[in-house]
């Protein structure tokens, strides 16, 4: 007999209950697999929590040792340095370092000499260079203060030859040109004076950082709190000297940057004499460039204490930028 309408439909239905019971099994077989898998990771996380002291120990050993730090010393083994045997100390002959500190003083004298001559010859025959040269102080005094940025923030460029004693020289001669803009303003013999104070200031002050005991020097931490909180001054005292144009705000601005260079003269002293941890051994040429830089200061400071000891007693202050 043929199927009648109502067998077809119960067919039908019962096609329909099969898939949905398959799809159940099928979901029902995927929960208890991810149930498992769940219980498996836990059994796995307390395995990993009870063996992790032995697999620590396994994987400390399979791991390589860490590359041993390079230590230069002058002379001889620094204490924090004995002992220790993930450290090769480099000792650099005694002889070899005095020789790098007379180069670095011969260099610094030799860019001093430069720049006294240079000044007492223009002081001396009274050349205006504000009204020969077309070429603003500041072009120079911005060129040198980026090299100097260069140089201080690229510290590959301290070592790498000739790069460095270019970039040196460079600064040097932007700072003597800067400066000769206003030596007309001064008499030689003065002129002469302050440099031979400012000279006797930093051969005093490098002699304390070279040899007296590190006891009584100030160390690292106290001279840079003190130096952050006068630069942060120096700063504030220069808008206001700008902006307000009293001979006052003039005077403690430089009397602060003369305190700040005096204070890190001996820092920078230690520094080249290698008492400090760093050994200045391939930097020749910057370390020559921040004794030449502590001499500029004092005597910029100098012929300021200068100008204003002019206004104190005549009443006139100095408008050196602005004549012609």
């Amino acid at each position: 007999m043929p199927p009648t309408h109502r067998q077809t439909i119960q067919g039908s239905q019962r096609a329909e209950q099969m898939r949905q019971l398959e799809q159940l099994q099928r979901q029902q077989q995927q929960q208890e697999q991810q149930q498992r898998i769940q219980v498996l990771q836990r059994q796995l996380q307390q395995l990993q929590q009870q063996q992790s002291p032995q697999q620590q120990q396994q994987q400390q050993q399979n791991q390589p040792p860490p590359p041993p730090q390079i230590v230069f010393a002058r002379g001889y083994p620094p204490d924090n340095a004995r002992g220790e045997g993930n450290r090769i100390i480099v000792i650099i002959p005694e002889e070899l370092y005095q020789r790098f500190i007379r180069f670095v003083y011969l260099w610094a004298l030799f860019f001093i000499l430069i720049y006294c001559t240079t000044c007492l010859v223009i002081s001396t025959l009274q050349i205006n260079l504000r009204a020969e040269v077309p070429v603003p102080f500041y072009v120079w005094l911005i060129l040198g203060f980026v090299l100097m940025i260069i140089l201080q923030c690229c510290p590959k460029t301290q070592r790498i030859y000739p790069l460095n004693w270019i970039l040196v020289i460079l600064i040097v001669l932007t700072i003597t040109l800067t400066s000769a803009y206003a030596m007309d303003l001064y008499d030689w013999k003065v002129l002469l004076t302050g440099m031979a104070i400012s000279f006797v200031l930093v051969a005093l002050f490098h002699v304390m950082g070279a040899l007296c005991p590190q006891t009584w020097l100030p160390g690292g931490l106290l001279t840079g709190c003190l130096t952050l909180f006068m630069i942060v001054a120096i700063i504030v005292l220069l808008f206001l000297m700008i902006f307000l144009r009293d001979p006052v705000y003039c005077l403690v601005f430089f009397v602060l940057l003369l305190a700040v260079t005096l204070l890190g003269m001996p820092y920078h002293a230690q520094f080249i004499h290698g008492r400090l941890q760093a050994i200045p051994l391939f930097t020749m040429g910057t370390c020559a460039l921040s004794v030449f830089i502590d001499f500029i200061i004092c005597a910029l400071c100098i012929s300021i204490f200068y100008l204003y000891y002019i206004y104190a007693t005549t009443g006139v202050w100095f408008r050196m930028w602005l004549s012609t």
